[in-house]
């Protein structure tokens, strides 16, 4: 009989590519393995490895939106997962993006999973986001469904007020995404000098992330302080034509700017962390309810940035503070400026923000809460 598993984790993307998802992941994987037997099912390859993690590797392709596209391979990937749920027995079952919830709640439907395993799944996205063929799998996924885990609040309402009208009832958790070890320890003497006041501005390549709202904020702020406020841009893409896209977008701003403007392109984690004390304010620009979190304000905020955010959903909740929510570029290079003209006040705001994160968004916040879930968990139904 093959080794039985706690928690199963199944992914829609491999844990080595881009996204906020994936580090959410990782973090929880490593974290969670020191008190459990845990594995991760998921599509492409790893190659760094905890030892302590059984990895399922089912495809070498990294996102599971290209397995999908080929009817034959997804067939394939779908079996390999009832095998796998089989073979191991896992008590729970954790999904943490969509389609592998799709698959997951398929199998149990039609009983080709027990129905005594736990399934828990942890929505990333939005529910407002979503549309109305989407949502209809996700109601008859949570008619299988023990406990949905949502990043904030605000979208756990949204999925309350959904659900009652359906008379579908699932347990809900509210468990705060975290920025993770790294940004755990604060090191002052990486924190840059004041000589350069920079404003930064990360994310994925994508149009709900509204980067031409990034790009005309940047603008006006070169034009309006000419140089003495510095901008830099972290953009993730997934594609040589968005790789390419970007640079021609860079490119206009380092011909306009000089060395007022720095852009990088798909930064690693250590990367992204100097990116961070490199800065002293973070902009969100995404699109009104389209964020279920906000990652990067967090590992922005464990680096003492000040963060202004768009009415984009969760990142309201978690800048925690009306007055540094706008919707305009004005209103954002406005509020730049009171910043850049009283530093005394922005060094103390840094310090509370600081604070803040370290209370709200901390690692071992995030691993007490699964923890305490998945204890309660076990505890119920038989052996599988």
């Amino acid at each position: 009989m093959k080794e039985k598993i706690d928690v199963l984790y199944l992914v829609d993307n491999s844990i080595e590519s881009l996204g906020g998802e994936q580090e959410s992941v990782k973090i929880l994987l490593n974290g969670i393995s020191k008190d459990y037997k845990v594995g991760i099912v998921q599509p492409g390859m790893v190659f760094k490895k905890n030892p302590k993690i059984k990895y399922f590797e089912l495809t070498k392709k990294e996102r599971l939106k290209h397995v999908i596209k080929n009817p034959f391979l997804f067939l394939y990937y779908i079996n390999k997962v009832r095998k796998i749920i089989k073979n191991h027995k896992p008590k729970i079952i954790h999904t943490q993006s969509q389609a592998s919830f799709f698959i997951v709640s398929f199998l149990m439907k039609i009983k080709l999973i027990n129905k005594k395993h736990i399934l828990v799944h942890t929505d990333r996205g939005l529910n407002s986001k979503y549309n109305t063929f989407i949502k209809r799998r996700f109601y008859n996924g949570f008619k299988k469904t023990n406990t949905l885990i949502t990043t904030t609040k605000f979208n756990k309402e949204q999925w309350s007020n959904d659900l009652i009208k359906r008379n579908i009832n699932v347990e809900y958790e509210v468990i705060e995404n975290t920025a993770g070890k790294m940004f755990e320890f604060y090191d002052k003497e990486k924190k840059r000098n004041y000589d350069k006041f920079t404003v930064s501005f990360a994310g994925r390549y994508a149009k709900w992330k509204n980067w031409p709202l990034a790009f005309k904020i940047t603008s006006k702020l070169h034009k309006k302080f000419n140089g003495k406020i510095s901008v830099q841009m972290s953009i993730a893409v997934n594609s040589e034509k968005q790789r390419l896209e970007v640079k021609e977008i860079f490119q206009k701003f380092y011909d306009k700017m000089n060395n007022s403007f720095s852009g990088f392109i798909n930064l690693n984690l250590e990367q992204m962390d100097d990116f961070y004390y490199n800065s002293d304010i973070f902009i969100l620009t995404s699109n009104r309810n389209t964020e279920s979190f906000g990652r990067t304000l967090v590992e922005a905020m464990s680096r003492k940035n000040v963060v202004l955010t768009t009415n984009a959903g969760g990142s309201v909740e978690v800048v925690n503070d009306d007055n540094k929510v706008f919707q305009s570029s004005d209103e954002f290079v406005s509020k730049v400026e009171s910043y850049f003209n009283d530093i005394p006040n922005l060094r103390m705001e840094q310090q509370e923000v600081l604070n803040d994160v370290r209370r709200r968004y901390s690692l071992k916040n995030n691993l007490d809460k699964h923890l305490e879930l998945y204890n309660r968990l076990k505890s119920i139904k038989g052996e599988i």
